[in-house]
């Protein structure tokens, strides 16, 4: 029987507890472990409860330095995804915006509670164009101007009557000399009086006003009326403003009326050469009729030489003449396109000729003479105005402006073609 206990000890398989421990043992001693199969047998003899007690103490033993740096190692790496990773992250964006809007809260309330209302705004706008003088009846004190310039200017030593006086003390401030600085002696009459439409506005109760004035002597005099603008009490809002001199009026020079010495030149790239041909045509055959029905609004005859969408008003018979209105001067320059093109025969071209026409003035023999650009459509061999005509920016000639080419010129080139 102890035999046989001996063999069966002798059989017994090798516990995984004792791989393990064979195992370290072997790593601690630098030796790669054996593999499982090619271990050493198994002691002769079975393990006592305190046997196994120290085998693991000792196997803890020898795990445990090697098992430490890696335990540590995890530790950190789980502490790092943890702190960082997955939910984690959503976690810190969403506290990190919550802490905006703390920041930012009270801020956009205080804006709001400071923000103006619209009325506020309207009212500062108001104050502002008040203060910059915008608000000023300026179209008003034009029109009290001129009377004060015509009853101002005009006066005669001889008149006793206070005539004068009376009527220049509704235009006075309480203070002012009743005569407005005129001394008393003399005589001159105001005959036309001229007012500039834009007073220099100072502030919403004060302007200066420009005046020319014309005497009875022919002389052209020039002041400025320094005015002050008020509501009168105990009438509505909508009242006229009354006005009133602030200070006498005061003598200016006027603007000089010396004229241009030389016009700059006239340059426009869609003016080509003149068709002197057409011009001579149109001199003769075409615009005297034209003007004639022009001036006294014929709208019968003036169907014969308009286009059909046109529809000219003319000048009501102001300067219906008689004989015919005198034509001279034509001149009728090619239309070009912007590339410097002739569009001469382009059924769409509109041809702009310079016209001078001398009017008479119906029952006497007094004659003025006039320039007139005419714009003109051309349907074959007939001519056609498109609207009324209208003055010229430039006469011709006045800076050495001219229309290039000469009769003889265009008629070599064969510009141009008759009338009809």
């Amino acid at each position: 029987m102890a035999r046989r206990s001996k063999e069966v000890a002798q059989a017994q398989p090798v516990s995984a507890f004792d791989r393990a421990l064979q195992t370290s043992a072997a790593e601690t001693a630098g030796h790669p472990a054996a593999p499982a199969a090619a271990a050493a047998p198994a002691p002769t003899r079975s393990r006592s409860k305190k046997d196994k007690r120290e085998a693991r103490k000792a196997a803890g033993a020898i795990t445990e330095v090697d098992t430490a740096k890696a335990i540590k190692e995890r530790s950190k790496q789980i502490g790092l995804g943890t702190r960082y990773g997955g939910d984690r992250k959503i976690l810190w964006g969403v506290t990190a915006g919550f802490a905006c809007l703390a920041i930012l809260a009270p801020i956009a309330i205080i804006v709001a509670l400071n923000r103006p209302s619209a009325q506020q705004v309207n009212d500062l706008v108001d104050t502002r164009l008040a203060s910059s003088g915008t608000s000023f009846p300026k179209g008003q004190a034009v029109a009290w101007s001129g009377q004060v310039a015509r009853t101002w200017g005009t006066w005669d030593e001889k008149d006793q009557s206070g005539m004068r006086e009376a009527l220049m003390s509704q235009y006075l401030s309480q203070g002012m000399d009743s005569n407005a600085g005129w001394n008393g002696k003399g005589k001159q009459t105001v005959t036309f009086v001229s007012v500039n439409s834009e007073p220099r506005v100072l502030n919403d109760t004060h302007a200066l006003v420009d005046v020319t004035y014309q005497t009875d002597a022919g002389v052209w005099r020039c002041m400025t009326l320094s005015e002050f603008a008020y509501k009168p009490g105990g009438f509505s809002d909508n009242a006229p403003y009354a006005f009133a001199l602030a200070a006498n009026p005061t003598p200016v020079a006027c603007a000089p009326r010396t004229g241009a010495p030389a016009l700059p030149d006239v340059k426009d790239p869609t003016i080509g050469q003149n068709d002197a041909v057409s011009a001579e045509k149109l001199t003769s055959d075409f615009f005297p009729g034209f003007f004639a029905a022009w001036a006294a609004s014929d709208r019968a005859t003036l169907g014969q030489y308009v286009t059909t969408d046109a529809t000219l008003i003319g000048l009501g018979g102001a300067f219906e003449s008689s004989p015919l209105p005198i034509i001279s001067g034509v001149t009728l320059p090619t239309p070009m396109t912007a590339e410097g093109v002739s569009r001469a025969g382009d059924p769409t071209a509109r041809w702009n000729a310079n016209v001078s026409v001398t009017w008479t003035i119906p029952g006497t023999q007094t004659q003025v003479a006039a320039s007139y650009k005419v714009e003109l459509r051309k349907d074959g061999n007939q001519w056609f105005v498109t609207k009324e005509p209208e003055p010229l920016m430039q006469m011709p000639g006045l800076s050495g402006q001219s229309i290039s080419g000469t009769t003889k010129d265009a008629s070599a080139a064969g510009a141009g073609a008759p009338t009809k």
